[in-house]
């Protein structure tokens, strides 16, 4: 019997020299396949230093490998799907939504579409504060925008002028692990302004020269849109957690599951978010499909209960032992999150809501009262004693039973 697992896809950066060569004995028809989709031999291209860093090709190079790993690591049964940025493209494929061919020429046209925008910029990881410390010293106004409802043509993101320094956030990988994108000219004044801040902070240079995930792909996104909308997407029940909302999405609604492709290419990656919704959903093993272990090692890093492995790790014949996995919920956590779904309910006008996205969030709802019901008995004796504790448990059973009279 197939395991179940949470699969993660890698986004670009992961790549190295010679990454495809495994492949050349296992399987060889679908390097070909993937050369006659490209338009040059991927194999030999994956061999050029000088190549696999460049947007246009890292791309298509690690959707070949992590597709290649999905299938060779075929025994295992992906429940639900998550991918960082180009990574989505990867984890839609090997859903079945698109065929291969489909899937890597979007992934190429993608990169071709990215690489077109101004090199003038670069992209740091910025560690030791919280998501929102690195918020207040950026520029970039996403704070009266709905994840849930914009659409392609929204003007309502802002660049603020209060600060010389253009800061933007291009993604969320941890609570304390940010990815910003600094005018080249500005990166002086912006390593400045963090460490008078936060004397702390650490910064690293990702070595990126593109503005990713800002505001700055909005055209590049618009150009994108033109050709995912040709694009046919076939329905899955295999359940995909998007970067653009950090929420799960069920893969029968192709239309909008296009919209949220097309804004995450402007918006930040909420992968903060994605790690939080796959922990609550419970799965015990979160496996990645990539050339390094990235993804694994973050979900690992923001919760301790994860058992995450990478296939660049562990051989397709490797029998990975039982995993004991019994998720310990923070109250925080499921509190935090079903006030979130009462927010929307609360306060979206009738007229807006989309019937499917209620149903899912007031099942949602269902599944987290459940799983916070099922903590509560745990250690009864002792935790009845706590106050606190029964304060947050009435807390959240007290909006649980809210947001159900919202149905």
């Amino acid at each position: 019997m197939k395991k179940n697992c949470i699969a993660l896809f890698t986004g670009q950066g992961a790549q190295y020299v010679n990454m495809l060569d495994e492949f050349v004995e296992k399987d060889m028809d679908t390097l070909k396949r993937a050369s006659d989709v490209l338009g040059y031999d991927i194999l030999e291209m994956s061999r050029e230093k000088d190549k696999i860093f460049k947007t246009e090709y890292s791309q298509p190079l690690n959707f070949v490998y992590e597709y290649l790993k999905f299938k060779e690591f075929s025994k295992y049964n992906a429940t639900i799907m998550i991918g960082h940025s180009m990574g989505e493209f990867v984890a839609l494929t090997c859903a079945g939504v698109l065929d291969f061919a489909a899937g890597l020429k979007l992934i190429m046209m993608r990169a071709k579409c990215m690489s077109k925008v101004k090199a003038g910029y670069r992209m740091f990881s910025v560690m030791g504060i919280t998501n929102k410390e690195v918020e207040k010293l950026c520029n970039c106004n996403y704070s009266n925008i709905q994840r849930e409802s914009d659409s392609y043509n929204d003007n309502r993101i802002q660049i603020r002028s209060n600060s010389s320094t253009e800061i933007l956030v291009s993604n969320y990988n941890g609570k304390k692990q940010t990815i910003v994108t600094v005018q080249k000219d500005q990166i002086d004044s912006f390593k400045e302004l963090f460490k008078k801040e936060y004397p702390k902070v650490l910064i690293k240079d990702l070595k990126l020269d593109y503005p990713f995930h800002t505001i700055h792909m909005k055209n590049c996104a618009d150009e994108f849109k033109k050709i995912i909308d040709k694009t046919e997407f076939v329905k899955s029940d295999i359940k995909i957690i998007l970067n653009a909302t950090g929420r799960m999405f069920d893969l029968n609604r192709p239309t909008l599951l296009k919209k949220y492709l097309v804004e995450q290419m402007y918006r930040p990656v909420r992968f903060t978010d994605c790690l939080k919704e796959g922990f609550l959903s419970g799965e015990k093993i979160w496996i990645e499909f990539g050339p390094k272990p990235v993804l694994s090692k973050m979900a690992m890093r923001e919760y301790k209960d994860v058992k995450a492995f990478s296939v660049s790790q562990i051989g397709a014949k490797t029998n990975i032992k039982d995993v004991t996995f019994t998720p310990k919920i923070q109250e925080k956590d499921i509190i935090a999150k079903l006030k979130e779904y009462l927010y929307i309910l609360s306060t979206t006008e009738t007229k807006n809501v989309d019937e499917l996205e209620c149903k899912e969030i007031s099942k949602k709802y269902r599944l987290l009262s459940k799983m916070y019901s099922s903590y509560a008995k745990q250690d009864t004796n002792e935790k009845n004693e706590d106050e606190d504790y029964q304060y947050q448990y009435n807390y959240a059973k007290k909006i649980f039973e809210e947001a159900m009279l919202l149905k």
